[in-house]
């Protein structure tokens, strides 16, 4: 998953743009999608969602 920066009052934590898991699908989907300078769309979201939970 990617990692973000979370805001908590004064307080934040700062985190790196990369994408974790080699082997998660959703992981691999952002990151080509991000080459391809692009927002992945629903169908490829619900795809790699279903595919990571072993239902595809």
């Amino acid at each position: 998953m990617k990692k973000q920066k979370i805001f908590k009052k004064e307080e934040f934590l700062v985190s790196s743009n990369d994408y974790e898991d080699d082997n998660c699908p959703v992981c691999r989907l952002m990151r080509t999608c991000e080459k391809e300078g692009r927002e992945p769309t629903h169908v490829e979201i619900m795809t790699s969602m279903l595919e990571a939970n072993g239902l595809i």
